[in-house]
């Protein structure tokens, strides 16, 4: 059994509170298409309540913010490097096919729109310097 938990508290842009996240993974008795008990992000609502937000995702490593735009979070995942927005809305992955099984993830608070990762393959920085940022 394998349970993975990541806490980051981020400030709400307006009202200057913050929103705790945390990621939970559970890889018991994991098969390729099974379904899943819950396992991805969990955000704490006001009430200190948890609420799982998004879909189910079995290999998520670390989180990281970004204090410019403290909403959007950057995931390390199985499948490449996540960001997950509105509360855990909306997810994209940002990394292509070749960039798999992130082990680390981390805003870069100096260079505006970089984040760090590192994966099976070593260390990146995304997106690479000269490429379009969404």
């Amino acid at each position: 059994m394998r349970w993975i938990f990541v806490l980051a508290m981020l400030p709400l842009p307006v009202a200057g509170q913050y929103t705790l996240y945390t990621c939970m993974v559970t890889s018991k008795d994991y098969v390729v298409r099974a379904t899943l008990p819950p396992s991805g992000i969990f955000l704490k609502s006001g009430t200190g309540e948890w609420r799982h937000a998004g879909y189910n995702h079995p290999f998520i490593n670390a989180l990281d913010y970004d204090p410019r735009n403290p909403d959007t979070i950057y995931v390390a995942a199985g499948n490449g490097l996540l960001r997950v927005s509105h509360r855990g809305e909306r997810w994209k992955i940002l990394t292509g096919s070749d960039v798999t099984e992130l082990l680390d993830v981390a805003v870069d608070r100096n260079v505006d729109g970089a984040t760090h990762f590192t994966h099976a393959a070593g260390i990146r920085v995304h997106p690479r310097p000269g490429s379009y940022v969404e």
